[in-house]
């Protein structure tokens, strides 16, 4: 029984045990062995490192059957290809690889980019002002020299095709932004011509306002003035002063006699009378009077109309002048800067022409750290920066277009955006440089249908 149950505990052993085949992954078609595979949990790849290429890639998780996968827990086995590995990239000129444990492990570079916020000395200013400048001159030392390795590379036509790129975009910008000046130049002189009109036909409206109330007054003393009616309006007057005479000898104190009641009924027959005429005349004028008011208000209710019209069109063609100018500026100041930036590219093409005539010698030496391979989106591991300017390089296939849609800098310490890199269409603009040292990680997003290999490298004086 003792005999059976040793037997039995050595077959579980043996199962249980680590197997010594090394890493195999499959990812689609392809069958990766020989390989690590690194399973970082807080992430959603896995990645491959090749012992026998040097290279990093990634694949999705989601991608991966789980029963095509194998990570090996053979210590010897894994320590034998990770030197393999790190004697390879040392072979290339690549840094080796670490472990994600040790990424973690690591404290911050001294140079880091981190604040000091005790008082500085004036010498420390006078420091820190020196060191600024010497970073913008490496800066754009490094980007020179970056564009000449890559210029250096090209042949005399591809050098050729890119100026001639280069000045077909200088005039056709140029070509461009002349159009459009002459454009709001003609817009200007329409609008002028238009607004020169606009102010005769609204001084022509308001003077036809003013005489129309001039005309008025001038037809209403006319209507007024009727023979007839001024005829009955003075007789009307004439009888209402014999009647107040006669009215008031009624109350004196001398006896009234019988023939003062027969004038008093006279003249309040009178008074009647031409009051009755006067009221018809009146009438008739009045009415007349009004008829003709309205006539004269409608036409300068129309000339109003009309004037209201053109003060709207007025502003309109304001807006639109001011538009026009602003147009006409913005073009200028954008041919203004477009030559300007064209001029800059065209001098910097022949500096490099110059630089490669007179077999110039760069200054400042590139280590390479990392490179990653992609032919989908990928997230590259952490990776360590002890320089205080570092490059990101991506594939190019000679004048074609980038390999590269965007590339997306992480800091690992704060897992913030960093950098967000737009690849130029100029092909000898490949790369980027990047200031501070520290610890990041890269989003790379290949061009659609393209595979890329992406290249960190570090940058010393």
């Amino acid at each position: 029984m003792g005999a059976r149950l040793i037997l039995f505990g050595l077959l579980v052993f043996m199962l249980c045990s680590p197997s010594s085949v090394a890493d195999s992954i499959k990812v689609g078609d392809k069958v990766y062995e020989d390989v690590i595979v690194v399973d970082d949990k807080g992430s959603s790849f896995y990645f491959i490192r090749i012992p026998k290429e040097g290279k990093t890639l990634s694949e999705f998780k989601s991608s991966v059957n789980p029963e095509d996968i194998v990570i090996t827990q053979d210590e010897e086995k894994r320590d034998a290809l990770i030197e393999a590995y790190n004697r390879t990239r040392e072979e290339r000129g690549l840094t080796p690889a670490r472990q994600p444990q040790d990424i973690l492990n690591e404290q911050p570079a001294s140079n880091s980019k981190a604040m000091d916020l005790t008082p500085v000395q004036e010498q420390d200013s006078k420091q820190h002002l020196e060191h600024f400048k010497k970073m913008q001159e490496m800066i754009s030392l490094a980007q020179f020299e970056g564009e000449l390795e890559r210029w250096r590379d090209f042949s005399d036509e591809e050098r050729k095709a890119v100026i001639n790129q280069t000045l077909g975009t200088y005039y056709a910008g140029q070509n461009s932004m002349t159009a459009r000046i002459q454009s709001s130049e003609n817009a200007l002189g329409i609008i002028g011509a238009s607004l020169k009109v606009n102010n005769e036909n609204r001084s022509e409206q308001a003077l036809a306002i003013s005489y129309g109330y001039a005309e008025e007054r001038a037809n209403l003393e006319e209507i007024y003035n009727d023979p007839r009616y001024q005829w009955d309006k003075a007789m009307l007057d004439i009888a209402f002063d014999d009647l107040i005479a006669h009215r008031a000898l009624m109350h004196t104190r001398y006896r009234i006699r019988s023939h003062h009641w027969f004038e008093i009924n006279a003249a309040s027959d009178r008074v009647y009378e031409y009051s009755v005429k006067t009221n018809m005349h009146l009438n008739r004028l009045n009415a007349q009077a009004t008829a003709t008011s309205q006539a004269h208000e409608a036409t300068r209710q129309t000339h109003r109309d009309q004037l209201s019209a053109l003060n709207g069109q007025a502003a309109q063609l304001e807006k639109n002048e001011t538009r026009a100018r602003n147009i006409q500026s913005l073009a200028a100041g954008n041919a203004h800067n477009q030559e300007k930036r064209n001029s800059s590219k065209l001098a910097r093409l022949a500096l490099l022409d110059l630089a490669v005539e007179k077999d110039y010698k760069p200054r400042l030496r590139t280590i390479a750290i990392e490179s990653y391979g992609a032919a989908h989106s990928m997230e590259t591991p952490p990776f360590r920066i002890s320089a205080e300017l570092w490059r990101i390089e991506w594939s190019r296939q000679r004048m074609s277009n980038d390999s590269v849609r965007r590339i997306d800098v992480f800091s690992t310490a704060s897992n913030k955006l960093v950098k967000s890199i737009i690849p130029k269409s100029e092909p000898h603009l490949n790369f980027y440089i990047m200031q501070d040292a520290g610890e990041y990680y890269l989003k790379i997003r290949p061009a659609s249908g393209m595979e890329c290999e992406v290249k960190i490298a570090q940058i010393h004086d």
